[in-house]
């Protein structure tokens, strides 16, 4: 058995310029796409080594360009034998070094050829490259993770049974604030490496089954879980109840309101197996009072807002110094971003089967529109006033067009917050009815949680 008995010994993959350059791009496309990508566990990714990387696949092909967008190490992922076949996703996949993977579900499916993918995933782990798989073997859009295929377990084992090696394992979660919509955010975690092995009174195959459970597991504790997205969409929420407490607004990151999230399901779940009209009473309640919010056009944030001469004074400077500094820049970029946009914006749902692949079809339609219409507009500037005003054009896009959307959201808020403004002016009792109802909502929020923290209890002590 080889053994290495520093850090430095261990193999290092580097990247060729071709890898480079599709990481750049890769890292571009993320970051014009989503509005934050959260990135939690870095730290876990061991620096050097052969590592698998196994993550939940729920977002389609964007699932592997984000992963790649924030590894540290370049990732070569596995994918299904079709794509190889295709003209436009081939010479990428060649670029990254991926390997296919062959499925029974596949059209002339080449099962027995899995032998050679697996032996291209051991010569790569022996350079010190990165295989990404995705365990639950196809993409989906499902707020749950579906059950996980064996083939990550084989692998593990298979590397090794041939290289007498154990093979570090690192999940990764993915979560999707707001799948297929343009700047939404994202989270992406890295859980603690480990190394699993075949004990010595296990078979091969329950030793593949006991290593798929585990992963499971393991990726299941970093994602909500949600039987359904309805129920999902409840639980966020109630989380937002929790960071709206006592009329203060607590600032949250994406992985605070999945671990909230969590919880919420988790403790609440014994609620509904103990108390099922009590948390239905809750539902029905929280369900009125979002009804008269939306009614109303109200958000949670409307009613801990305070409206004092400061705060309106404050306003409407941000609104002046926008109007006369950041619009001229933001007209620029609409102008000239316009098209691509309204294109990007028809045809995604267009080309889109399922919800899981609008990501994806933005992305590239997006790259594509885009390259076309500024490819096009520097060369017509070119043409008529030269190089160098034409790459001062070109540079001037993508910030001013980053600014055009920001603005546009902006837009959106500003007019809405006015118009509550004014709401509350005119009718000076309704703020205070729904704070008092949203108070009462927290309040009984926090007696379940209470409820089930308890619930739970018993349950470990029985």
């Amino acid at each position: 058995m080889v053994r290495f008995r520093s850090m430095e010994e261990l193999p290092l993959e580097t990247p060729g310029w071709l890898q480079r350059g599709w990481l750049l791009f890769c890292r571009g496309l993320v970051r014009a796409h989503y509005r934050r990508v959260e990135v939690k566990g870095l730290e876990n990714l061991p620096p050097r080594g052969p590592l698998l990387v196994a993550a939940n696949h729920g977002n389609g092909l964007a699932d592997p360009i984000l992963l790649q967008a924030v590894s540290p190490r370049p990732l070569h992922p596995l994918a299904r034998s079709t794509l190889f076949r295709n003209p436009l996703a081939w010479p990428f996949l060649k670029v990254i070094q991926a390997v296919p993977i062959y499925r029974r579900v596949d059209a002339q499916a080449q099962m027995d050829r899995n032998a050679d993918s697996f032996r291209r995933c051991y010569e790569l782990s022996d350079r010190g490259g990165v295989v990404l798989i995705f365990p639950e073997g196809v993409t989906h859009h499902n707020p749950k993770l579906m059950p996980f295929k064996a083939g990550a377990a084989r692998l593990i084992l298979g590397y090794r049974q041939a290289r007498g090696l154990p093979l570090a394992v690192v999940p990764a979660g993915l979560f999707y604030a707001d799948k297929g919509r343009y700047r939404s955010d994202v989270l992406v975690s890295f859980g603690t490496p480990f190394y699993p092995e075949q004990a010595a009174v296990e078979t091969e195959e329950e030793a593949a089954a006991r290593i798929t459970a585990d992963l499971q597991r393991r990726l299941e504790a970093m994602v909500p879980g949600a039987d359904s997205w309805e129920e999902l969409a409840l639980f966020r929420r109630m989380e937002r109840l929790f960071a709206l407490r006592r009329g203060r607004y607590r600032v949250r990151s994406l992985e605070s309101r999945v671990r909230k999230i969590q919880a919420l399901l988790h403790t609440h779940g014994l609620v509904a197996r103990h108390h099922p009209e009590r948390l239905e009473a809750f539902q029905g309640e929280l369900a009125r009072f979002d009804e008269l919010c939306g009614l109303w056009g109200v958000k949670d944030y409307h009613l801990n807002f305070e409206y004092t001469p400061l705060t309106v004074a404050g306003f409407l400077t941000r609104a002046f110094f926008r109007l006369t500094l950041a619009v001229p820049l933001a007209l620029w970029g609409l102008v000239n971003s316009l098209a691509p946009f309204v294109l990007v914006r028809l045809i995604a749902p267009w080309v889109s089967r399922d919800a899981y692949q609008l990501d994806v079809a933005k992305m590239s339609l997006g790259m594509f529109f885009f390259g076309l219409f500024w490819g096009t507009q520097t060369w017509w500037v070119a043409q008529q006033a030269g190089g160098w005003p034409a790459l001062g054009y070109l540079l001037s896009l993508p910030p001013a067009t980053t600014l055009a959307v920001f603005l546009a959201g902006e837009r959106r808020r500003t007019w809405v917050n006015i118009r509550v403004f004014l709401l509350f002016l005119r009718k000076r009792r309704l703020r205070g009815y729904l704070r008092t109802q949203r108070d009462s909502l927290e309040k009984e929020l926090g007696q379940l949680t209470r409820l089930a923290i308890r619930l739970s209890a018993q349950q470990r002590n029985a």
